[in-house]
């Protein structure tokens, strides 16, 4: 469990605002359209995380990005990962993975072996591509190559609807690289579901219905 730590505006970012998204028990706070949280101190691993909730105005995203990657430049953030998605109708290689990863020159030196060992697909030449209905992540990962701060972008393709098995999916396939969280038998990562969840789409259809 992460503790959000902080709020970042910019005009850049589309303002949001909502119940709490995580916790039942903790019902003065509220959820905005860009928070960044924190493991607990003392945790074994540090890791931050910002979720970005809302789409960004195209003619500041730029301006947003140069103010967060001079924020990662202070702070000394030892690496990026970036998670996203693209249309799944945009997968050409229909056999292979849905998860497809781009990685800087400096992260996939300091992390191949572990890469290699994974056996991810890797998109590779002429620069990270622009991954369709990824958003702005790649501009964001384009600016990060700039400055020589070692990221790499994880993307999955999905389909339109329900995308909380998407959710999942992804927490799982990035829990493979960095090993932070508890696994079941089979596997997988031990997660808790956001309450929010649960009425994503509204409440269920009506009993008298049928």
């Amino acid at each position: 469990k992460m503790q959000k730590v902080g709020i970042l505006w910019h005009p850049a970012v589309i303002p949001i605002i909502g119940p709490p998204a995580y916790w039942r028990d903790n019902k003065d706070t509220t959820t905005t359209a860009c928070e960044l949280f924190t493991g607990s101190p003392g945790a074994k691993h540090k890791i931050s995380v910002l979720q970005i909730r809302s789409p960004l105005v195209a003619t500041l995203m730029q301006d947003f990005f140069d103010q967060l990657m001079d924020f990662i430049e202070k702070h000394k953030f030892k690496e990026v990962i970036i998670l996203s998605s693209s249309y799944a109708h945009e997968k050409h290689l229909i056999e292979e993975s849905p998860f497809e990863y781009g990685a800087s020159d400096a992260f996939h030196a300091t992390h191949e072996n572990k890469l290699t060992s994974l056996n991810w697909r890797r998109q590779t030449g002429g620069g990270f591509p622009h991954i369709l209905g990824g958003g702005f992540a790649s501009q964001l990962f384009r600016g990060l190559q700039d400055r020589k701060i070692p990221a790499m972008m994880l993307f999955k393709y999905v389909s339109e609807g329900d995308n909380s098995p998407d959710a999942k999916q992804m927490t799982n396939k990035l829990n493979e690289f960095l090993d932070v969280l508890p696994t079941k038998e089979d596997g997988t990562a031990r997660l808790t579901i956001p309450p929010s969840w649960k009425l994503l789409f509204g409440d269920a259809p009506p009993q008298s219905m049928y």
